[in-house]
């Protein structure tokens, strides 16, 4: 069906419109022509159309009914589509940029290499949409529910999404650079490859996400949850996880230098082969934490609990453990050169092969050193 043979059923639907008024000529001159910028058609049923490559720049189409219309290509830079229904809509490479698209009902629907940059998505409802390679830069998606939605590759850099449901959601290889994250739910998420250099996560839900491989250097996840997490061979330099929740979280191979985990809790966490020189680790909880062949050169480790985690083969060299609890830890083969463990509780430690332990500091003012293992 030629585009001009839906004019007449599409003046009816403006004719039923409610305010504000719809502008029959410009749907006309769309038509006709492909072009209608600043037009008025709020409230119009477009659904199912071709509208593929159309000028709709400025357009108000506020409540407008979408679903399924085929949008690739089209110019919605600076449109209103709040309230809109685009459930299913296609808009692949569709520019709306500036577009304010808040409480947009747009389930399923696809927008691959869309260009969303600066847009507003407050609340929209993106469940299962496909925004592979979109460019969302600086876009707003707060509280924008978005399950199990395809963000692969997607460039969100320094968009905001607090409060956003992203459960579920392939964010593998996605850009998320100084993106805001706050309080955002990314249950079983995928961020493998992912961008977070000083990404905002404080308090976000990543429980059993997969974080292998990404980049979250100098991000701020205090109170963040991430139990059960994958986060194999993360560089995570300079990250801030204060009070997160990282149980049985596996950050095996990980670059966590200068990383702060003070007050988390690293419960049978995987931390084997991390490098973690000068990482903050005062006051966390790490009861059978797995720390095997990990580099913690002068980390502080200070009143931490460490009852019955594993430092076999570990590199401790400097790291202050004062007044840690070592109780039942495992040091065999550790480097211990001039490590610190003033008034640390070393009762059932078990130092058998243990290099070093000779050099280390304060070993004779430890707690129930005389329990330990050698």
């Amino acid at each position: 069906m030629r585009r001009t043979a839906l004019l007449p059923a599409l003046l009816l639907a403006a004719c039923a419109s409610h305010p504000p008024a719809p502008d029959a000529d410009a749907l006309a001159r769309l038509l006709a022509t492909g072009a209608a910028p600043h037009a008025r058609l709020a409230g119009f049923d477009l659904g199912g159309h071709d509208l593929r490559a159309m000028d709709l720049r400025g357009a108000d189409l506020r409540q407008a009914r979408l679903a399924g219309a085929r949008l690739q290509g089209a110019l919605l830079h600076g449109a209103d589509l709040r309230g809109a229904d685009l459930s299913g809509a296609v808009l692949d490479g569709a520019d709306l940029s500036a577009a304010h698209l808040g409480d947009v009902h747009a389930p399923r629907s696809r927008w691959r290499g869309a260009v969303l940059e600066g847009a507003r998505l407050t609340q929209a409802d993106l469940t299962e949409a496909d925004l592979t390679g979109a460019h969302g830069a600086l876009a707003d998606l707060s509280r924008a529910r978005l399950p199990r939605a395809t963000l692969a590759r997607a460039d969100l850099t320094e968009a905001h999404l607090a409060g956003a449901d992203l459960t579920g959601a392939d964010l593998s290889g996605a850009r998320l650079i100084r993106a805001r994250l706050r309080g955002a739910r990314l249950r079983q998420a995928r961020l493998g490859g992912a961008d977070l250099f000083r990404a905002e996560l404080v308090k976000a839900d990543l429980t059993r996400a997969d974080l292998s491989g990404a980049r979250l250097s100098v991000a701020d996840g205090r109170g963040a949850v991430l139990a059960g997490a994958r986060l194999r061979d993360a560089q995570m330099i300079g990250v801030k996880l204060i009070h997160a929740d990282l149980r049985r979280a596996d950050l095996s191979g990980a670059d966590l230098r200068e990383a702060d985990f003070i007050e988390a809790d690293l419960t049978e966490a995987d931390l084997g082969e991390a490098v973690m020189q000068l990482a903050k680790l005062g006051y966390a909880r790490a009861h059978r934490t797995r720390f095997t062949d990990a580099d913690l050169g002068k980390a502080v480790l200070r009143r931490g609990d460490f009852s019955d985690a594993d430092f076999r083969g570990a590199r401790l060299k400097w790291a202050d453990l004062t007044l840690a609890r070592l109780n039942g830890a495992l040091f065999r083969r550790a480097d211990l050169h001039k490590a610190d463990l003033s008034g640390a509780d070393l009762s059932g430690a078990d130092f058998g092969g243990a290099r070093h332990l000779d050099l280390a500091i304060g070993l004779a003012r430890a707690r129930h050193l005389e329990r330990a293992r050698y």
